[in-house]
């Protein structure tokens, strides 16, 4: 009787040992740290995915612990994402990998259900090599963004103090609620609309007026190449959403405002002479993300 209540003790720990295998297995090429902490179980930095070894420990959760059952590695994928997002806002993490870091130890702290990570433990376990100014900053951010984190400790909208504890559920807080309800309220066309008067109201203020000090025509969102004449004239074009482009990689419109007057048959010659301002990816995706949230707001009856 007594090896019969051990067995699962046994495959418990045979479990653990096997994750544990498969993480620092997975890891070894790129995670440099000195310990096993999270970044173990991290995936490689070039994958979207969770790692095997996070699979693995999201299989055992109890799944049905809040009411309904859960695909955990899909949820962490969804808030891993979010984190790499953040990474890209605050350049000095990229290389610690902090707010991902942050997401795996406030999973392993969530289980069982209804347990937490405390903040000075969340950033002891996400904060190695990273600076601690940019990782409580990267954590407010993950606050402001995630859909899965418990709302208990956060004090009111707009707070900046970090809550006192974090975890991760299965169901939807308030951000996420707030932003399945703006995409059924807010379309597609609602929200171009009023990034187009943004951008415009915010060109002049930080754009137009410097670059016509200096002497250049602006064109503020034209609505095609031909707009933007070839005289030999310095010209500053402020594009829209359909121009995003990525660093070192222009998109297919931007290039045509570099290349064209009216189609391929009538090329620009003084192509030296004009200047493109177009959004980012990322840049345009938060844009996007605040004007759809903001006409949420508005549509909201208080």
């Amino acid at each position: 009787m007594a090896n019969v209540r051990k067995m699962p003790r046994v495959r418990w720990n045979a479990g653990i040992l096997r994750t544990l295998a498969t993480a620092m297995r997975t890891a070894e090429p790129w995670d440099t740290g000195p310990l096993i902490g999270p970044a173990a179980l991290l995936a490689a930095p070039d994958e979207t995915s969770v790692s095997d070894a996070v699979k693995d420990l999201a299989s055992v959760v109890d799944a049905g612990g809040e009411g309904r059952p859960t695909d955990w590695a899909k949820l962490l994928e969804g808030e891993l994402t979010k984190a790499r997002e953040i990474q890209d806002e605050f350049p000095a993490l990229r290389e610690s990998r902090s707010a991902e870091q942050a997401v795996i130890a406030t999973f392993l702290h969530s289980q069982p259900v209804g347990s937490k990570a405390n903040t000075p433990e969340l950033q002891r376990l996400a904060g190695s090599g990273a600076d601690g100014i940019e990782l409580a900053k990267a954590l407010r951010r993950w606050r402001d963004v995630s859909w899965f984190l418990d709302d208990e400790d956060v004090r009111g909208i707009g707070d900046q103090e970090l809550p006192k504890s974090w975890r991760l559920g299965n169901r939807p807080n308030l951000k996420q609620m707030h932003d399945e309800a703006c995409r059924e309220r807010v379309g597609a066309d609602a929200v171009d609309a009023a990034l187009a008067t943004a951008i415009r109201s915010k060109a002049k203020i930080n754009l137009i007026g410097g670059a016509t000090a200096t002497g250049a025509k602006v064109h503020l969102l034209p609505a095609g190449p031909a707009d933007v004449d070839d005289d030999g004239t310095f010209r500053f074009v402020i594009l829209g959403p359909e121009a995003v482009s990525e660093s070192g990689r222009p998109s297919a419109t931007a290039k045509r405002y570099l290349s064209e007057i009216k189609g391929r048959n009538r090329p620009r010659v003084n192509r030296n002479a004009v200047v493109l301002a177009v959004p980012s990816r990322e840049g345009l995706d938060a844009m996007r993300a605040s004007a759809r949230t903001l006409l949420g707001w508005e549509d909201v009856e208080l």
